[in-house]
């Protein structure tokens, strides 16, 4: 679960901003701008490249995790 709380928290929070970025576009402010390429873009191409499927990275955990998750709700 704990491999799964790191991406979920940066999507979390690198989602909205590039979805604001994709509609919006960005801004006459440089430091915005900043902000949206770093915590929007930036978040999301960690939390991508986190979930890749090899040690040490939280992938090779996370996506062990989902088919005792699927098979626990089969169960219940």
């Amino acid at each position: 679960m704990i491999a799964w709380s790191g991406v979920l928290a940066q999507s979390a929070v690198a989602i909205p901003l590039v979805a604001w970025v994709s509609v919006f576009g960005f801004t006459r402010l440089a430091s915005v701008n900043a902000i949206f390429a770093i915590l929007g873009y930036f978040s999301l191409g960690t939390a991508v490249f986190n979930l890749l499927p090899f040690r040490p990275l939280d992938g090779a955990t996370a996506w062990g995790l989902l088919p005792a998750l699927l098979a626990r709700k089969r169960i219940l």
